[in-house]
């Protein structure tokens, strides 16, 4: 095909380096840096976020004192946002596609700006790359030989944070006129709990500090755009939109919320060009939340409204009645979509780097049919904690399995070496498994029923990187 590819990734898949001394700031090269807790967590520690925090300076986007790098390739993990497992196998397989290497774009972003910003960005990327294209030696060699004058088109693919950005390219006047399709990969279009999660929380499940954290993702505008828009905050009775002054009372910028909320507003105009959404279903993800004495207190659910919007009353308890809602453990599924989409039985950080969705896109691109979703109506959910400390024995929840014969499970290490078997015990109508963290490191939990696999991570971390944070 002569068309050109430009990948757009999520937040925190970009690598950033210094411009004064073009050493690495964020993002591996090496999947070997992170193959220990020690080197996981140390990205967190004071010293390297302060390199990454946002100055009044670089808001607008103005100063260039980091500079995207390219796409990280390799995989990269996050606090609250956890394990991305990078783009090498999006890139290479649609490189595949393209009639020339030079046809594919993998445009990389500075994440931490907003995405109206990143998202002229991508406007002039496009522009730049589709001419550029038009006087390349190879398409001149194409046209030749097939006597063929036809005008090469460009397809956005974006994974996460990068659909918004996508969106916001559409802000500038003419920017997608050349783009015949987009398609996107669990974008969180009306935002995510998480990032409410990420600006709240300063401490993890286990009591390991992450406040570091949360002093970096107070200052970026770019996790402010990934905030819900969505009716989230459930006030006892009802449920409600987020404003600036909560954003900001949960320990958010309520500055950097207002503009991101206006953003939003503007980005709803916004008509995507032959639109595909791909997106993540069946994992236990976050949908609403309550706040106590300045606390998030999230839910995995939402309620049932009637034909007048009204929370509906349970008629025997009183109590609101819940309604099951799911995602890919980050976005849950009506914020991944704008219209229909196909649904994938994955985790977020995965979605971009599983086959059968990768080979869909492909589909997409070459006007095939787009094949089902991975995992379909009879998907598991898989639910492993963020951190624990190495020498425990943690535990992964599965459901949706009838029995234990119907999944199968292994950890392995980023190496892809099998670590362990975890023991298998049921409870209730879900499964519980026993995972040995011997040692320190990021441990690869894979869960299949018969198709690809889902995956998560659990970071095994020691006393001394507890001390460090």
């Amino acid at each position: 095909m002569i068309d050109t590819i430009v990948i757009i990734p999520g937040i925190m898949g970009s690598r950033l380096i210094d411009t004064t001394t073009r050493k690495n700031v964020w993002g591996a090269r090496r999947i070997g840096a992170l193959k220990t807790a020690g080197n996981v967590l140390d990205k967190w520690a004071a010293g390297r976020l302060a390199d990454l925090a946002v100055t009044d300076e670089e808001r607008d986007g103005g100063a260039k004192r980091l500079a995207p790098d390219g796409l990280i390739k390799e995989p990269a993990w996050g606090p609250t946002f956890r394990m991305n497992f990078g783009y090498r196998q999006l890139a290479d397989e649609l490189g595949r596609l393209v009639l020339h290497p030079d046809a594919l774009l993998e445009f990389g972003y500075d994440w931490r700006l907003s995405v109206e910003h990143n998202g002229r960005l991508l406007a002039e990327a496009i522009d730049r790359h589709l001419a550029a294209w038009r006087q390349h030696p190879a398409l001149a060699e194409w046209r030749r030989a097939r006597h063929d004058t036809a005008e090469p088109r460009v397809v956005l693919v974006a994974h996460s944070m990068g659909g918004l950005v996508a969106q916001a390219a559409g802000l500038q006047a003419g920017a997608l006129d050349a783009v015949s399709r987009v398609i996107t990969i669990g974008t969180p279009f009306r935002g995510s709990v998480d990032a409410v999660t990420m600006l709240n929380s300063g401490r993890s499940s286990v009591g390991l500090p992450v406040g570091h954290a949360r002093e970096l993702a107070v200052t970026l505008p770019g996790l402010h755009d990934l905030l819900p828009t969505y009716r989230c905050l459930f006030t006892g009775d009802d449920l409600v939109a987020l404003d600036p002054e909560t954003v900001a009372a949960l320990g958010g910028d309520g500055e950097l919320a207002r503009e991101s909320f206006a953003r939003h507003a503007r980005l709803a105009a916004v008509r995507l060009p032959g639109l595909i959404n791909l997106a993540g279903t069946h994992q236990p993800t976050d949908v609403c939340f309550r706040v106590d004495a300045g606390v998030l207190h999230a839910k995995r659910h939402g309620y049932e409204r009637d034909e007048t919007g009204k929370l509906v009353r349970d008629a025997v308890t009183g109590g609101f009645i819940p309604m099951k809602l799911h995602g890919d453990g980050t976005v849950q599924w009506q914020s991944a979509r704008l219209g229909d989409a196909t649904g994938y039985v994955q985790k977020h950080g995965a979605l971009q780097a599983t086959t059968s969705l990768i080979r869909n896109v492909q589909a997409q691109i070459e006007g095939r049919a787009l094949g089902e979703g991975l995992g379909g109506r009879a998907g598991i959910g898989v639910e492993l904690p963020e951190y624990a400390p190495a020498g425990t024995v943690t535990t992964a929840r599965v459901s949706g399995a009838r029995a234990a014969g119907d999944f199968s499970c292994v950890v392995k290490g980023l190496d892809d070496v099998v670590l362990e078997y975890p023991s298998v015990r049921r409870d209730g109508d879900e499964y519980v498994l026993d995972i040995t963290l011997d040692r320190p490191g990021i441990h690869v939990l894979e869960v299949s029923n018969g198709v690809e696999p889902i995956r998560d991570t659990v970071v095994a971390f020691d006393a001394a990187d507890r001390a460090a944070l």
